[in-house]
This record gives C-alpha cells, structure tokens and sequence, in this order.
C-alpha cells in the first residue's frame, strides 16, 4: 500500500529539511532495490530523492 502525500503531511506535519539525513535515503533506496532491482530509485543520487520528495511536497 502506497501512502499519499496527505498522509505524510499528517504523519510529519513539523518535518523541516534541516532533520532530514541523506543517510537514510540512501537506506530506504537500498530496500526498495531489495524489494525490485529495477525500481524507478535505482538511476538517482540520494540528494535528487531527497529534493524531488522535498518540491514535491511544497
């Protein structure tokens, strides 16, 4: 089941970018390349991720 971005916002309403660590993306990039070797992840940096999610949500 896919979250909508309505229910991140909920979830982490006061999530800024300054609490959001690079590290952790490059983690959950690594589980959904577990899950699927060819999931849309698998051709970005860890900061694209990080900075589409972070437009995206503005």
């Amino acid at each position: 089941m896919q979250s909508s971005p309505d229910t991140e916002r909920e979830i982490f309403p006061y999530v800024t970018e300054n609490e959001l660590r690079l590290e952790l993306v490059e983690q959950a990039k690594k589980m959904a390349l577990g899950e699927n070797r060819d999931h849309p992840w698998k051709d970005n940096t860890s900061l694209f991720l990080l900075l589409s999610r972070l437009i995206f949500f503005d």
